[in-house]
């Protein structure tokens, strides 16, 4: 599906990014979104890197805590 989906995304005012979205083909839920949350960055050997990354498909998280 590489290529074939549309996907947005929000920076914060530092340039970071925050929220991805797009929406996949699921035979269940049809066009199912997808939104992976990115926070707590931090400095790693001058590379600026999310510490907390939360995924999220059709609403129920698949990767990161539940809460």
């Amino acid at each position: 599906m590489a290529g074939k989906n549309n996907v947005t995304g929000d920076v914060d005012d530092k340039g970071m990014v925050t929220k991805v979205e797009t929406r996949i083909p699921n035979p269940v839920l049809g066009d199912m979104l997808v939104e992976i949350s990115y926070s707590g960055y931090k400095d790693f050997g001058g590379v600026k890197f999310p510490s907390h990354i939360v995924q999220k498909q059709g609403g129920w998280t698949t990767l990161g805590p539940s809460t």
